[in-house]
């Protein structure tokens, strides 16, 4: 699998966890970060909430019953 921005040569030298590669390169906005991880968690609870609490809510709310066809 191919890394953006790096060469394969340096992949071979630099480990994943090393200094140079976790480091923010100059130019990076970090107020970008708090608004992403809000999203991603606004995601995960959605689909949670969704999935448990879709059955109480549709006891809770009462469906309309269809008009009936002649």
């Amino acid at each position: 699998m191919a890394v953006s921005g790096v060469s394969a040569d340096s992949v071979r030298d630099v480990g994943i966890l090393d200094k140079e590669r976790i480091i923010a390169k100059p130019g990076f906005n970090r107020w970008l970060v708090p608004p992403a991880a809000l999203a991603i968690h606004l995601c995960i609870g959605m689909a949670y909430g969704f999935s448990v609490f879709w059955l109480p809510l549709s006891k809770a709310i009462p469906t309309p019953i269809p008009a009936a066809r002649n």
